[in-house]
């Protein structure tokens, strides 16, 4: 459905950009349906200018995935 459309999307503008890009991935475990990561993206040698950030998460049990992405500008 949706999702996955999302998903195919993201995957395009990911490798449409890889030259310019920076990527990071990591695995991580929890115990309940519902809990919080926080992440750091050092992004301090990436040029000034518009940006856009795409987070894809991969529930590994069930092979869903969900994917979000915003736009700013790096100064």
């Amino acid at each position: 459905g949706l999702l996955n459309e999302l998903a195919k999307a993201v995957s395009f503008l990911v490798q449409a950009k890889k030259a310019e890009s920076v990527e990071m991935a990591f695995r991580s475990q929890g115990s309940a349906p519902w809990e919080q990561r926080y992440v750091q993206l050092d992004m301090s040698n990436c040029p000034p200018g518009r940006t856009e950030l795409v987070v894809t998460v991969t529930d590994h049990n069930s092979g869903q995935r969900a994917a979000a992405a915003t736009s700013f500008v790096l100064e």
